[in-house]
């Protein structure tokens, strides 16, 4: 079992060794902390991208029923509301099912039209959860992007002192030889830091921005079962 365990050690160690001599490098902190701010303003930009189609999508509903005034007015123009809330994209199904709940207008004996009743409140098709709207997947960006930054720093941390006890045991008996390598050992690793602190940055910023974008999604669809 120890063989096993070795023999896996070794194949870790010769992948693990050229990221670990790669992270080494002086400017490497700055060009990670690049990348990670890049992918940070991707993620962003998706989800302001969603919001805006997600709530052109509500607004687009909410026009369908906006010249309704009463009961008796949505009974009149049902077969029209119908096809158009159906035509809208995402909503229509939901729309659809909803409908299938619906005691629909007709005509009583008496000629008078007999305005619909609903069996279900239109909230429980129309949310966040039953739609595919809001910011659903990208809710797991921020944490993504804080394991991005703690693996960025124990990455450092191991190239530094994997470096730092390398060359502890050929400087040995000279003090300046030695503060010379911890001097290293602190550069190496706290160049990483740049990268972290970006990373933990953009995980603050993107989890306020997709609570602040979920909030104004619900709000959104709550007006529209409103009307």
């Amino acid at each position: 079992m120890l063989d096993i365990l070795s023999i896996l050690g070794q194949v870790f160690t010769r992948v693990l060794d050229p990221i670990l001599i790669g992270i080494r490098q002086s400017d490497i902190g700055a060009g990670l902390a690049f990348l990670v701010l890049l992918g940070g303003l991707l993620v962003l930009s998706f989800a302001v991208w969603r919001f805006m189609r997600d709530r052109k999508l509500i607004n687009q509903a909410k026009s369908v029923l906006e010249g309704v005034t009463s009961e008796a007015d949505f009974a009149e123009k049902f077969q029209t509301i119908n096809h158009d809330m159906e035509r809208v994209r995402i909503i229509g199904p939901a729309w659809s099912e909803f409908c299938e709940t619906l005691v629909q207008p007709k005509r009583g004996r008496d000629g008078a039209l007999v305005p619909a009743a609903n069996t279900v409140r239109p909230h429980v098709y129309f949310n966040t959860h039953e739609l595919p709207i809001g910011p659903k997947f990208l809710t797991v960006w921020p944490n993504i992007f804080v394991g991005i930054g703690l693996t960025i720093t124990f990455l450092g941390l191991i190239s530094a002192l994997t470096q730092a006890s390398a060359s502890m045991a050929d400087v040995a008996g000279d003090p300046q030889k030695v503060q010379n390598v911890v001097q290293n050992l602190l550069n190496v690793a706290s160049a990483k830091f740049y990268a972290s602190l970006v990373a933990l940055f953009v995980s603050v910023i993107l989890t306020l921005t997709l609570r602040g974008i979920s909030a104004r999604t619900a709000n959104l669809l709550a007006s529209l079962n409103h009307r």
